[in-house]
């Protein structure tokens, strides 16, 4: 969980962001994550590659995140560097303007909002110094595989939109990252941990972008897709 938390929001970015020897130590990390990012995008999309695919990134992704929080626990001026603040703005960014739909931009805003509750999560908890220290006990790690799922998915997925490749591949993967990182939530909460994709979001603004969404699903739907939900409307609950 610890490894996978900032490796979600550009783990990549930020490693290109620390000097050249800490680089050099986890260049080896940077052919499976290529590779695993190539199959999403170029295989038939079934959970059996997705399972594949992340099993062959959990050490790649624990080296890449070992070294990037041990550069934020040494230094502020690191910490600074590796601010993803902007990285992951850009990557939201590309993938709004290339797919062009509401739907799944409300989706990536989810994903998005969901990973930052995490990070704010953790780090409100734990220093970098302690997460440095945490992966390199594997033991005591709460373990999530679906986390490394979202994540590649996502970042094949930002792959194809950088590439101008094809939008359905893109948008399919978009919707299996969704699906693991509320898979990874349901597993907090029965954990007794909760996260908020939304956390900081007001009232006010819950308000416009449930109304926003509610008048969408309304210009959506024809007169045949009503008369088919007034039709099937409940009347009895027992």
């Amino acid at each position: 969980m610890y490894a996978a938390s900032l490796a979600v929001l550009d783990i990549q970015g930020a490693l290109r962001r620390l000097p050249a020897a800490k680089q050099a130590s986890v260049v080896w990390t940077r052919k499976p994550v290529e590779e695993a990012i190539r199959r999403l995008r170029t295989e038939p999309l079934t959970d059996e590659l997705l399972v594949t695919v992340s099993q062959g990134l959990r050490e790649p992704v624990r080296a890449m995140a070992s070294v990037v929080w041990r550069a934020l626990a040494e230094s502020a001026e690191a910490s600074q560097s590796v601010s993803l603040t902007d990285l992951v703005n850009e990557e939201v960014a590309l993938l709004v303007a290339f797919l062009d739909d509401e739907d799944i931009a409300d989706t990536v805003a989810w994903i998005i909002g969901f990973l930052r509750s995490v990070d704010e999560a953790i780090l409100s908890h734990v220093g970098a110094a302690e997460l440095a220290q945490a992966l390199e006990h594997p033991e005591e790690e709460l373990e999530l595989p679906a986390f490394t799922r979202g994540w590649v998915a996502l970042m094949a997925a930002i792959e194809e939109a950088r590439a101008g490749g094809d939008v359905r591949r893109t948008t399919d993967l978009i919707d299996c990252s969704f699906l693991q990182f509320k898979e990874v939530r349901d597993c907090l909460r029965q954990e007794g941990i909760e996260i908020l994709p939304f956390a900081e979001e007001t009232r006010e603004q819950r308000s416009e972008r449930l109304l926003a969404t509610v008048e969408r699903l309304r210009s959506s739907l024809t007169d045949e897709d009503w008369r088919v939900l007034s039709e099937a409307r409940m009347t009895d609950f027992r």
